[in-house]
């Protein structure tokens, strides 16, 4: 590619999948993910793509390069196409197993500015993945969010199924 320009940093040690998330904090300082966490806190990188230990990477660049004061934890997305032809976000994908409500609209709201900023769509629908599109349905986390959503300043439709993400 005409006019890509890359940079090659050199790792001398591997953060393996079954270790630690905290191990490139701890232990392995010259591990390609440490390595990355530090060039985002200097910001010589504006994101990070890895297929490595996602947890250690979240860790890394929560605790290295920090994150914005009003988010308390990091969420990954996917981005899934939709048979409206606008791409459908989900977020949390898998950073986080344990979630509170304010985590969870948090979230939501980070949706809603990706959607936004990165394709364009005005006014993004944001729903919450449940058991049931019915306001009552899901466990108590479920209902507290969706009392939340409904009060928060965003596009919420309410509860959705899995199979209505790809419906748009």
């Amino acid at each position: 590619m005409a006019g890509l320009s890359i940079d090659v940093h050199h790792a001398s040690e591997v953060v393996g999948m079954e270790e630690s998330a905290m191990s490139p904090l701890r232990r392995k300082k010259d591990s390609s993910i440490r390595i990355i966490a530090n060039l985002m806190s200097e910001g010589r990188v504006s994101g990070v793509v890895s297929a490595g230990n996602t947890g250690a990477v979240m860790a890394a660049t929560k605790v290295v390069a920090g994150s914005l004061s009003v988010v308390d934890r990091p969420a990954l997305s996917t981005v899934l196409p939709t048979q409206k032809g606008r791409p459908s976000i989900l977020l949390d994908v898998g950073a986080n197993v344990d979630c509170k409500p304010l985590h969870l609209e948090q979230f939501a709201i980070m949706g809603d500015i990706y959607s936004r900023f990165i394709f364009g769509i005005r006014r993004p629908r944001i729903g919450l993945l449940s058991i049931g599109a019915e306001d009552s349905k899901g466990n108590e986390l479920t209902k507290e969010v969706f009392k939340a959503l409904k009060q928060a300043p965003l596009n919420f439709v309410g509860n959705v199924e899995g199979r209505d993400i790809f419906k748009g």
